[in-house]
């Protein structure tokens, strides 16, 4: 069972590496910076609205089994709530996600794939 724990700091780094890999890859085929940056942005963009997606769908259900429950009142969805919810897990998504991907996009090409 030791091996099941994946400690964050090493899930962060496998990450990391991960897209500076793919980062020097897209170099290589010829793609810029921005170009990179967009792909990167595409594959966040995804993560937010499915992390956004999930928060308002489990603190939806959360709040109709616990109005409904135990507290016996009337439940009212807020679309504007769930709007909110979307939109902050997409952009906290974008941004924290891009400003850890910023180091794959300054790597150089030669000196990676020397490692390899």
């Amino acid at each position: 069972m030791r091996g099941a724990f994946i400690p964050a700091n090493r899930a962060v780094s496998a990450d990391q590496h991960r897209r500076i890999h793919d980062a020097v890859i897209f170099k290589v085929c010829g793609a810029t910076r921005r170009d990179i940056l967009l792909s990167f942005a595409a594959e966040f963009l995804l993560l937010g609205l499915a992390a956004g997606a999930i928060s308002a769908l489990t603190g939806t259900l959360a709040a109709f089994a616990i109005l409904k429950g135990p507290l016996d009142a009337p439940f009212n969805l807020h679309p504007e709530v769930i709007l909110l919810t979307l939109t902050a897990g997409i952009v906290l998504t974008l941004l924290l996600g891009l400003l850890g991907t910023w180091k794959a996009l300054g790597q150089k090409p030669a000196s990676y794939l020397r490692q390899e």
